[in-house]
């Protein structure tokens, strides 16, 4: 299945980036039967792309001021000549009097609004949120050298889409303002101390719930004085911090639900079979 995906090289806007990240994420399917391409709304000769192309699909991303008025229905006659069947995506609902809905074979929108400037059945548009763009689960220990570095970075390396940052205070030393600015942006910390024999206090640990970080530590003396709080996990060997660890990534991910970008591309190739069948 070749899916020629129509945007704007005009400029750099909202609707480009999520055509971006959409074809990246309909790329991650590995799926030998799906082929992607993009072109740009305004390239001349609509006809002949589509003839050297020979595109099972198009799938035009619309926004009228990204069309210039007249290449939207150039593609789409172009398209219907060739017995090509069109996919469009609405990104807002500024939709011309003459968008020609019935040479349109499915409507992509990410508003209910849309269903009433668009008379037909229900089946023919499709509401889809834009999609959260899936990043890497990053974990971040930090402090003067205590961490089990090489434990810590075992387990997160067992862990598909997790990453591991380790800053060592000894060797490199972070003013405070750029040590907290590191922590806000990772997605959990882990402190993993050798036992200190006595009564120790962790300002690290303490500085990560300060920023309101997730924190995984180890069962020692050092984390014994922490505050109670659900930020605060105790694990107590490798196996245990890496159950906390796919514990905290799944729970992030279930909020997302089927708003990720993974989830907005299952449905686009939904979509394009269903359109194929008829």
């Amino acid at each position: 299945m070749r899916v020629l995906m129509i945007t704007s090289d005009r400029f750099s806007c909202g609707v480009n980036s999520y055509t971006e990240l959409l074809m990246d994420a309909l790329g991650a399917f590995a799926d030998p039967d799906l082929y992607v391409e993009d072109i740009s709304s305004t390239v001349a000769s609509k006809d002949v792309v589509l003839r050297s192309d020979s595109p099972d699909i198009i799938h035009l991303q619309f926004q009228e001021t990204l069309y210039q008025g007249t290449h939207l229905q150039e593609w789409v006659s172009a398209a219907n000549l060739l017995n090509i069947p069109v996919v469009i995506t609405l990104h807002d609902r500024c939709v011309p009097p003459s968008m020609p809905f019935h040479d349109i074979d499915h409507v992509i929108s990410h508003t209910e609004g849309i269903r009433k400037l668009v008379v037909k059945e229900p089946e023919y548009i499709t509401v889809l949120p834009l999609g959260i763009p899936m990043t890497t689960f990053s974990v971040l220990s930090f402090g003067l050298g205590r961490t089990d570095e090489e434990l810590v970075r075992d387990v997160v390396e067992s862990i598909d889409g997790a990453v591991y940052e380790y800053h060592n205070g000894d060797e490199t030393f972070l003013p405070y303002e750029d040590l907290v600015r590191k922590i806000r942006l990772c997605d959990i910390v882990v402190l993993w101390y050798p036992e200190a024999y006595g009564t120790g206090s962790s300002f690290a640990a303490r500085l990560a719930i300060g920023c309101r970080r997730p924190l995984v530590v180890n069962d020692v003396s050092w984390f014994q004085d922490l505050p109670s709080t659900s930020l605060v996990q105790y694990a107590q060997d490798s196996e245990d911090l890496k159950r906390a660890l796919r514990r905290t990534k799944c729970d992030m991910e279930e909020h997302l639900g089927d708003q990720t970008m993974e989830e907005v591309a299952r449905t686009h190739v939904r979509i394009y079979h269903g359109v194929l069948e008829g």
